[in-house]
């Protein structure tokens, strides 16, 4: 017994001597890169909207309330739970290892879909993933994100809460290179 208690607490101070330490936010935030925390509770403050920006930094375990929004942006969260129409944005080389979706809560993936691994949706909530090559399969959805990487996200309610998965097609950089180059040729040509 003596023995666990001691490696419990040089665990606990190790842990806490990396700079861990949890916050709760009712203001606008941002998280940047080097900060480090263990948990992580967003709050919104009618009648302002809370909005907390993570442009890097890592948290172990962020909760998001109310109607606060998060936009994460080359950060690392292990644990995201989403409740009452809050809204998350995730953007390029941010990774999530697993989000639950609770309460009508809406997560948007853009750029970066492919560094989520697991998602769990209840009630009404709304997963929007951006992309093209998109398919739905019976336990995940697979395809290439808006920055050409492949991607599988899991869904950990074992099935797929199709009704609650909403998929956008942007056209692969290839199509929207010709494209671009196809309407340069034509008003060249109608300046001639």
């Amino acid at each position: 017994m003596k023995k666990m208690l001691v490696v419990f607490a040089v665990c606990f101070a190790v842990f806490n001597a990396e700079g861990a330490v949890d916050w709760d936010i009712y203001d606008d935030a941002s998280i940047q890169d080097g900060d480090v925390y263990l948990a992580v509770n967003i709050y919104d403050n009618p009648p302002e909207q809370t909005v907390v920006n993570m442009t890097g930094g890592d948290i172990s375990f962020c909760n998001i309330f109310d109607s606060a929004q998060l936009n994460c942006s080359g950060c690392e969260i292990s644990f995201l739970d989403t409740y009452n129409n809050s809204v998350v944005s995730v953007n390029a080389n941010a990774g999530l290892d697993l989000i639950d979706m609770y309460d009508s809560s809406t997560v948007f993936l853009h750029n970066g879909a492919e560094n989520v691994s697991n998602i769990r949706i209840y009630n009404d909530s709304l997963l929007h993933i951006y992309g093209y090559s998109l398919k739905i399969e019976p336990l995940w959805v697979e395809g290439y994100s808006v920055d050409d990487e492949w991607f599988t996200i899991n869904f950990r309610n074992s099935f797929t809460p199709k009704d609650h998965i909403i998929l956008h097609e942007v056209p692969e950089p290839a199509t929207v290179l010709l494209l671009v180059s196809a309407s340069g040729v034509l008003y060249n040509r109608r300046r001639s």
